[in-house]
């Protein structure tokens, strides 16, 4: 995040050890699906969250989910 500054040491480091985990967005990783979790537990009318990887996408699925 640009509120840390560019290559923070705290950054680099967590991206490396994502890196070598292998993990891979928008595939339902462990990691992913703990977040929909938390993210839904904060949100008391929220009952699933949806992860994408542009502000397009985001979109797409709202418009989907809009019609139901």
């Amino acid at each position: 995040p640009h509120i840390l500054g560019y290559q923070h040491p705290i950054v680099t480091q967590a991206l490396k050890a994502a890196a070598e985990r292998g993990l891979v967005n928008a595939i339902g990783s462990d990691v992913e699906l703990a977040f929909a979790k938390k993210l839904v537990s904060a949100f008391p009318y929220a009952d699933k969250a949806i992860l994408s990887n542009s502000g397009t996408e985001s979109v797409l699925m709202a418009m989907r989910i809009s019609r139901g």
